[in-house]
């Protein structure tokens, strides 16, 4: 008898000292954070969207002294386009920065011409825009990234600003027709940018 209640007690013990560790394991328990991708995390920061003579503009939480500008995909830009140097919205003036892919695949763009004051083309801003035969870059401009003018097939010429720095990876690949370029001394090269100018001599 004397055995059975000393094991009752050291199997109530030991199932105590389990049930303890069981809630301590849970209590120190903590949520992993939720991991946001590159696009969700541009969401999340994107504070107001707003038009403008056509145009869509962006801005976003973690620079408010800038709007981004890109195209309305239902009612794309034709023609002629001109990208400001600043806009003014609610009574604030904002200076103008070209969205990623602000008017790629714009088939119906026939020239641009992007404002003194801009400095930045970005990535594949105007990829694929096929009819695009006229660009007129301002001499503020230091960088023109990856893929920026890539597949303007009817691009023949242009001229780049003598204070352009860096000409990222594939900025002209595969503009066919491309066969002048004015092309100022000391810029940085990416890689592949001319890949596919048959006729760049």
């Amino acid at each position: 008898m004397k055995q059975r209640i000393i094991t009752s007690v050291i199997a109530l013990s030991l199932l105590a000292t389990m049930t303890a560790w069981g809630q301590t394991s849970v209590i120190k328990r903590k949520t992993a954070p939720v991991q946001r991708t590159g696009v969700q995390k541009e969401k999340a920061f994107v504070k107001e969207t707003f038009a403008i003579d056509g145009l869509l503009f962006v801005t976003y939480e973690y620079d408010k002294s800038i709007v981004h500008v890109y195209a309305d995909k239902e009612n794309k830009p034709k023609g002629n386009l001109v990208t400001p140097e600043s806009v003014t919205y609610k009574g604030k003036t904002y200076k103008v920065r070209l969205e990623s892919n602000a008017f790629s695949r714009c088939e119906e763009i026939v020239s641009v011409i992007i404002s003194e004051g801009i400095e930045f083309v970005s990535p594949s801003a105007f990829e694929h825009c096929t009819n695009l035969s006229s660009v007129k870059l301002p001499n503020s401009l230091e960088i023109i990234d990856y893929s920026a003018f890539e597949s303007c097939k009817s691009l023949k010429s242009i001229d780049l600003p003598e204070g352009l720095t860096s000409i990222r990876d594939w900025v002209f690949a595969w503009c066919e027709n491309l066969s002048s370029i004015n092309f100022p001394k000391g810029a940085n090269v990416g890689d592949g940018v001319f890949a596919g100018c048959e006729n760049l001599s």
